[in-house]
């Protein structure tokens, strides 16, 4: 369950740093046959093509400031 947790601590967190003017946070769950999906979804700045390209890269780390938590 940790690691779950981190992963959501991660999501909002970058979430809140692509908002640095105020923004909005959705979180929706819900069951699809024998799973639950969450979606999270900002009003951030967004991903740039070059960075979409590199998301699934393990360690991909791109903040300059802060740590990893």
């Amino acid at each position: 369950m940790t690691e779950v947790r981190e992963v959501f601590v991660n999501l909002i967190s970058n979430a809140v740093d692509a908002m640095p003017n105020g923004g909005k946070i959705e979180i929706n769950s819900y069951n699809e046959d024998k799973y639950v999906v969450i979606k999270v979804k900002d009003t951030g700045i967004g991903m740039s093509k070059e960075v979409l390209a590199r998301i699934f890269e393990p360690f991909l780390q791109l903040k300059t400031k802060g740590a990893m938590v």
